[in-house]
C-alpha cells in the first residue's frame, strides 16, 4: 500500500504546536490569519473537539487584536459561530468568554453597541467565575476604549490604570504596552502633559525588555501619536510635527494595514501644517487621512478629516470645496452625535453593572460590612450616572433632552395666565477664538462662560448647553416681557466681561434671543427654535437682544420657501435681464447700460433683488446665475452693436464668483463665444469683496485689463478703506454710493452744514479720481438739483431715476436712436 493510500495521521500535539507557532507569528507582525483557518478545518477533520478549541482560542485572540480590519469581520463571525456551537460557560466557557470579547471590540469599532456591550458583560461573568486575571485585563481595555471611543477620557483613564495592574500582575509586557499607550492618549486629551512625558519614558523602558516578542513599532507609532497631542494642546507644533513625522515612520511599510493609527496620524500632521501655515502640504496629508478613514469605514476620522479639509479649502481660497467638505461633515455628524450619545450611555451603564458584578462577589464570601460600604458606593454611582447622563461634561449644564423633559414638565402645570421665558444665547466669534488660542482654552472659556450664566439668571432657573457655543436658559413663571428684558441685558453685560484664561484677558461677545410662553409657544422644542430665530436677527441687526415676533416667523418661512424655488429657477426660464442708462454729462448723452437681474415668479410675481440675491449667494447658486446674467448682457450688447456705438455695458459681480479661480477664464470665454470686445464690457465690484483677499483682487483685474475690459468700483465711499483700494488696485470707472449725492443736495435747512460738508466730501472724490484718471459715476441721481450740482462738480457720467429708470430690453433698445 503506498503512502498516498495510508496517509500517516497528523499527531494532535504536531496540530497544536503549528497553531502555536502561528499565534507567535502573528505576534512578530506578520498579521497573516490564513494558517488559523486551514488549522481548524484540520482539527474539526480529526475530531478533536478539544484540539478545536484550543486552535479556536488563538485564533479568536488574533482576529479581535485584528478587529478594526474589515477583512477580518466575515472569518471572526465564523469562528463566533462556532464557538456557540460547541462551548459553554461549563466546557470550555472561558475560551468562550475570550472570544464574546474580542467580538465586542469587532462590534464597537463597527457601531454596534447593543451587540458589543452585551458580549462583553458575558464575557465578564464568565471572568468572574473562572478568575482569568488575562481575560479580565481584556475586558478592562475594552471597556476604556468605549469610554475613549465617547469622550470620557477621564473614566477611560481609570480603566485603563486597571488594566495596567492586572497586565503588571500577568507579568505581560505587551499587555503593559497596550495599557501604557491607552493611558497616554487619554492623559494628553485630559491635559495632562507631564503625566504624558513619565509615561512615554515608562514605555520606552517597556520596548526595551527582551520578553517582548511583538514589534514595537506599532506601540511607538501610537504613543507619537499621544505626544501629538500633548504637543498640540501646549502651542508647540513643530515639535507636534516631528512627533507625527516619527509615528508615520514606524508604519510607513503597511499604512493600510496599521488601523486607525494611520488616518489619526496623516490628520494630525494636518492640522500641524495648517498651523505651521504649510496649508498646501497640510492638504495633502489631510486628504490621506479621508482615504484610509475611508477605507476603514471609520465614521469618527472621516468626521475629523471633513472638519480639516473645509478649513484647508476656506484658507486656500476654494470656498466651492470648503463648503462640499463641510456639508459631508455635517451629514457625519449627525449621525455621529446620536451614536456617541448612545456609545457614552452604554459605556456608563457598563461601568455600572461592572460594579453590581464585584459586589456581588463580595456577597457570595459574606462580607457584610464591606457589602453596606458597597451599597452605598452604588448609590453614589447612580447618582453619578444620572448626573452623567442629564449634564453636558464640559459645563455641567443639562443636556439638550433633559433640559427640555424639564421645561415642559413646567410649562404643563404652569397655572392659568403665567408667563415664562426661552433665551437662546450665542457667542460671537467663538470659533475664530479657538482657532487663535487652541480647543484646550475655548473649554477653559466655555466653562467659565457657563459659571457666570449660572451665576447671572434667578435660582430657579434651568440652564443647558445645546453643542458648540450655543446655551439655552429657561426663566420660569411668573415673568412679564419687561423683567426679561432686564435679565437679558443684565445678562449679557455680565457675560461680555473679559476673561482671563491661559494666562492672558480675551473677551466675549454674545446676542441674545427670547420667546415668551404661552404667547409665543407651548412647548419647549418650539420655543427653542423661535428664541433660536430671534437670536439670528439680533445678531445680523447688531441688536444683541431681541424677542420672538411673527413677523421674524413669517420671514424664516419665506426665505425657505425662496431658497427652494430659487433651486429650479435658472432652469424654468424664470429670470430676466432689465437695463438701466448711464449718461454722459453735460449734455446727458447715453453712455451704457447696467444689466440688472429680475425674477418673476409665477406664482409671487416679482422678487426683489434684495430678497433674493443673499439667498443665492448663501446656496452658491450666484455661481451659474452670475455667469448667465454676464452671457446674457453680452450677446445684448452685440445684438445692440456696442462697438459701433461705443457703448459700455456694466454687469455687477458677486463675491463667490469673483473669488473662483477660473473667473476671468469664464469673462474670457464669455466675450469670445457673443464676439463682444473686452472694451466695451464693465465689471462692476464693491470695495468689501476685494478686501477679502487684495493680492487675488489684484490678480484677476490685472488679468481683465490684460482682456480691454473696464473694472468699476462700485459703491464708493460707504465704508472700509476705500482710499488704500483706490492706491492698491486700479480702476476704470468710480461709482458713487448715491448716500453722497443725497446729502450733498439735501435743501433741509437743519441739514444745510451737513450738506456743505458732503458737498466738499464729493468736490474732494471726483478731483481725486479725475487725478488718477478715473472716470466717475454719480448714481441715484433723482432731483434735477442733484444734477445741476453734478454737472457744477464736473461730474462724467450720472444714473439714476430721473433720467431713466431700469426697463426691459425692448425699452431699452428705444434709448440708443441711429448709428452714428
Amino acid at each position: 500500500m503506498t503512502a498516498a493510500q495510508d496517509p500517516t495521521p497528523t499527531p494532535p500535539a504536531c496540530l497544536l504546536h503549528r497553531a502555536q507557532a502561528a499565534r507567535a507569528d502573528w505576534l512578530s507582525g506578520t498579521h497573516d490569519l490564513h494558517p488559523f483557518a486551514a488549522l481548524l478545518q484540520e482539527a474539526r477533520d480529526l475530531g478533536e473537539e478539544h484540539l478545536e478549541m484550543e486552535i479556536l482560542s488563538l485564533y479568536s485572540r488574533c482576529l479581535g487584536e485584528q478587529a478594526g480590519d474589515v477583512a477580518v469581520q466575515a472569518l471572526y463571525e465564523d469562528a463566533h459561530r462556532y464557538a456557540r456551537a460547541h462551548l459553554t460557560p461549563t466546557r470550555g466557557g472561558y475560551r468562550l468568554a475570550r472570544t464574546l470579547n474580542a467580538l465586542s471590540t469587532v462590534e464597537r469599532r463597527q457601531g454596534r453597541l447593543d451587540e458589543a456591550m452585551a458580549h462583553v458583560l458575558e464575557a465578564h461573568e464568565y471572568a468572574r467565575q473562572h478568575g482569568d486575571l488575562e481575560l479580565r485585563f481584556l475586558i478592562m481595555n475594552n471597556l476604556g476604549g468605549f469610554l475613549q471611543y465617547t469622550g470620557d477620557d477621564r473614566h477611560a483613564l481609570a480603566r485603563h490604570e486597571e488594566a495596567y495592574d492586572l497586565a503588571c500582575q500577568l507579568g505581560r509586557v505587551r499587555y503593559r504596552c497596550i495599557s501604557l499607550t491607552n493611558r497616554m492618549i487619554s492623559a494628553a486629551r485630559l491635559g495632562e502633559h507631564e503625566a504624558v512625558q513619565a509615561l512615554h519614558d515608562e514605555l520606552e523602558a517597556c520596548l526595551s525588555d527582551p520578553a517582548l516578542t511583538q514589534d514595537p513599532r506599532e506601540f511607538r507609532s501610537r504613543a507619537a501619536l499621544a505626544l501629538h497631542l500633548s504637543l498640540h494642546a501646549q502651542q508647540r507644533p513643530r515639535e507636534a510635527l516631528a512627533c507625527t513625522d516619527r509615528g508615520l515612520a514606524c508604519i510607513a511599510a503597511d499604512e493600510a494595514g496599521a488601523g486607525r493609527i494611520a488616518s489619526e496620524l496623516h490628520l494630525a500632521r494636518a492640522a500641524n501644517l495648517r498651523q505651521l501655515g504649510r496649508p498646501a502640504e497640510a492638504l495633502t496629508a489631510a486628504e490621506t487621512a479621508l482615504k484610509l478613514a475611508e477605507a476603514r469605514q471609520e465614521p469618527l476620522d472621516q468626521l475629523a478629516a471633513h472638519e480639516e479639509l473645509s478649513r484647508l479649502h476656506e484658507q486656500l481660497g476654494d470656498p466651492v470645496l470648503a463648503l462640499a467638505h463641510l456639508r459631508s461633515h455635517h451629514t457625519l455628524q449627525q449621525a455621529r452625535q446620536e451614536q456617541q450619545r448612545r456609545a457614552h450611555q452604554h459605556a456608563l451603564d457598563a461601568d455600572l453593572r461592572l460594579h453590581r458584578l464585584e459586589m456581588e462577589i463580595q456577597l457570595a464570601h459574606g462580607r457584610n460590612d464591606e457589602l453596606q460600604r458597597a451599597n452605598r458606593e452604588l448609590q453614589r454611582l447612580q447618582d453619578e450616572l444620572r448626573t452623567r447622563i442629564t449634564h453636558d461634561s464640559l459645563t455641567g449644564l443639562l443636556e439638550r433632552e433633559a433640559f427640555r423633559a424639564q421645561v415642559n414638565a413646567h410649562l404643563q402645570t404652569m397655572p392659568a395666565h403665567a408667563q415664562a421665558a426661552m433665551l437662546f444665547i450665542d457667542l460671537d466669534s467663538f470659533r475664530a477664538i479657538n482657532d487663535l488660542y487652541g480647543h484646550q482654552v475655548g473649554d477653559l472659556l466655555l466653562r467659565a462662560f457657563a459659571e457666570r450664566l449660572v451665576a447671572a439668571t434667578p435660582p430657579n432657573a434651568l440652564s443647558s448647553r445645546l453643542g458648540g457655543d450655543e446655551f439655552m436658559v429657561f426663566l420660569p413663571s411668573p415673568m412679564t416681557e419687561e423683567t426679561v428684558e432686564h435679565l437679558a441685558a443684565g445678562l449679557l453685560g455680565a457675560l461680555r466681561e473679559p476673561y482671563r484664561a491661559a494666562g492672558r484677558l480675551i473677551e466675549m461677545g454674545a446676542s441674545l434671543g427670547y420667546a415668551l410662553a404661552p404667547r409665543d409657544a407651548h412647548t419647549a422644542a418650539t420655543l427653542q427654535r423661535q428664541a433660536d430665530l430671534a437670536m439670528h436677527h439680533a445678531k445680523r441687526s447688531g441688536r444683541h437682544v431681541l424677542n420672538f415676533t411673527p413677523e421674524m416667523q413669517r420671514e424664516r418661512d419665506e426665505r425657505l420657501y425662496l431658497e427652494r424655488e430659487l433651486q429650479g429657477a435658472l432652469a424654468r426660464d424664470e429670470f430676466t435681464l432689465h437695463y438701466q442708462g448711464r449718461f454722459g454729462l453735460p449734455a446727458c448723452g447715453l453712455a451704457g447700460f447696467e444689466a440688472l437681474l429680475r425674477w418673476d415668479h409665477p406664482v409671487q410675481g416679482r422678487i426683489s433683488p434684495d430678497k433674493f440675491i443673499p439667498l443665492a449667494e448663501r446656496s452658491g447658486l450666484i455661481l451659474p446665475l452670475g455667469a448667465w446674467v454676464l452671457r446674457r448682457a453680452c450677446e445684448q450688447a452685440v445684438t445692440w452693436n456696442f462697438p459701433a456705438r461705443a457703448l459700455g455695458m456694466s454687469v455687477n459681480v458677486s463675491a463667490l464668483q469673483f473669488e473662483q479661480p477660473t473667473f476671468v477664464q469664464d469673462v474670457r470665454a464669455a466675450l469670445q463665444e457673443t464676439g463682444l470686445p473686452g472694451a466695451q464690457l464693465v465689471l462692476e465690484l464693491t470695495e468689501s469683496m476685494l478686501l477679502r483677499d487684495l493680492g487675488l483682487a489684484r490678480q484677476h483685474i490685472q488679468a481683465l485689463r490684460d482682456l480691454d475690459v473696464q473694472v468699476a468700483l462700485d459703491d464708493f465711499g460707504q465704508g472700509y478703506s476705500s482710499l488704500s483700494v483706490l492706491q492698491d488696485l486700479h480702476f476704470d470707472h468710480l461709482k458713487i454710493d448715491r448716500a453722497f449725492i443725497r446729502s450733498a443736495s439735501t435743501a433741509d435747512p437743519e441739514q444745510r452744514g451737513g450738506s456743505r460738508n458732503a458737498r466738499t466730501v464729493l468736490e474732494v472724490m471726483l478731483h481725486l479720481a479725475h487725478r488718477l484718471n478715473i472716470h466717475v459715476t454719480a448714481e441715484g441721481v433723482e432731483t434735477e438739483e442733484q444734477l445741476q450740482l453734478l454737472r457744477e462738480l464736473g461730474c462724467d457720467d450720472v444714473q439714476g431715476f430721473l433720467l431713466g429708470r431700469p426697463v426691459p430690453a425692448t425699452a431699452a433698445g428705444d434709448l440708443l436712436g441711429p448709428l452714428p
